[in-house]
């Protein structure tokens, strides 16, 4: 089975990459959308759309847009617009598949809008999101990672230094997730910052912040990361942690395992070959050092907290997406050369690669029919759709 699963997700980095590598061959730094982007950005929502559990938190937000949100508008946290989406399609009796689509459209569309000017990010993109963790966590926080999407797009004015167009769209997107406002001070990053090219100093930090998420001292900060919580808006994944750790669903420490030691190597080789990306890109794209730095703060801030609680994680992860883009501008660079950087490319994919593989390992290994690894399509699994919605509805 782990072959077959396995064979999934290289099946859908490969249509990806593909369409993504014919639009460039075409058009290399069009602004607009072609009908090779189009399909690009179509493919990704239907095989999003038609998932069952794929993702911790999916078949919540399945459930949601089946039946809507039984909450009054005004206990919603300004977060409307997620709100009016949820209830229309319940009021419409539309099949959760079109609510997930739609989520699904919003990620990679604005990934996609950030990135189609350097479309050959976009042919090593797929393998990166598929491989390692950013595709189960577009599918799982499915809100917050619509918002962290927009981010990579909306994220050009801070370079720009265009505070108000920055300001509106994260009035925007708090109407999705209302801890988009934590993003606002990032406005102030200062254009002239750049890490990229001092790989001794930004092995030093990313060491220190990875050994302090081990230390047993800094990991006893979980009052505190649950007070954050609240002021953030995570309330409600709290509790959800809570109820997980009280079923032994999982553990509030994250061994470092395989999966960790993928993380690990991979925000390595960002910071060893950041010097190489700064010389190449750096003239070529605008947000260059912007993403960089955000990649950069992601890796360290994810070893950092980690161990501290899941509900800092979620935080974080608002940067992720900006190590997808560096790690693929990586990738790709490797894939343009022969020779050692031709053994680097494939070094680069194993690690990557490493994540999802001892993932399916895990969920094949798993007794639970809940496991959210595999992907897996709603409608060779109603039975368990139904018993997933039947069990939901007893509890309103």
């Amino acid at each position: 089975m782990f072959i077959l699963d396995i064979l999934v997700y290289v099946f859908f980095a490969c249509i990806m990459s593909t369409l993504a590598k014919k639009s460039y061959n075409t058009n290399p730094a069009g602004k607009k959308w072609d009908s090779q982007l189009i399909l690009f950005v179509t493919f990704y929502t239907i095989i999003c759309a038609i998932r069952w559990n794929v993702g911790v938190d999916s078949a919540g937000y399945a459930y949601g847009f089946e039946y809507g949100n039984p909450n009054p508008i005004s206990e919603v946290d300004g977060e409307v617009l997620f709100y009016l989406m949820q209830n229309l399609s319940a009021k419409l009796h539309l099949p959760f598949v079109f609510g997930m689509g739609l989520c699904a459209f919003l990620q990679i569309f604005f990934l996609t809008k950030a990135l189609k000017e350097y479309k050959y990010v976009l042919i090593a993109l797929p393998v990166v999101l598929f491989g390692s963790r950013y595709f189960l966590d577009l599918n799982n926080g499915v809100r917050q990672m619509i918002v962290a999407s927009m981010f990579v797009y909306f994220s050009r004015y801070i370079a720009e230094k265009k505070f108000w167009r920055y300001a509106v769209w994260i009035l925007i997107a708090s109407t999705i997730h209302h801890s988009a406002f934590m993003l606002l001070p990032f406005y102030l990053l200062p254009n002239k910052l750049k890490v990229s090219d001092k790989r001794v100093l930004m092995l030093l930090i990313f060491i220190v912040c990875f050994v302090a998420g081990q230390t047993p001292a800094f990991q006893n900060m979980i009052s505190i990361a649950e007070n954050l919580s609240n002021i953030f808006g995570y309330e409600g994944y709290t509790e959800r942690v809570g109820d997980f750790l009280a079923e032994g669903q999982t553990e509030e420490a994250l061994s470092f395992g395989p999966m960790m030691l993928s993380y690990l190597l991979t925000a390595f080789f960002t910071i060893w070959f950041g010097p190489e990306l700064t010389k190449k890109y750096e003239p070529v794209i605008p947000y260059f050092n912007l993403w960089y730095n955000l990649s950069f703060f992601f890796a360290c801030a994810y070893f950092l907290v980690c161990n501290i609680s899941h509900i800092f994680i979620r935080p974080v992860q608002y940067f992720e997406l900006f190590q997808l883009v560096i790690v693929s501008l990586l990738l790709y660079d490797f894939g343009i050369y022969k020779g050692r950087k031709k053994v680097m490319y494939v070094i680069l994919i194993l690690t990557i690669w490493g994540s999802v593989s001892w993932d399916i390992i895990k969920a094949n290994r798993s007794e639970s029919e809940w496991e959210s690894c595999t992907y897996k399509v709603f409608f060779l699994h109603q039975d368990q759709v139904n018993k997933f919605f039947n069990i939901r509805r007893m509890y309103e």
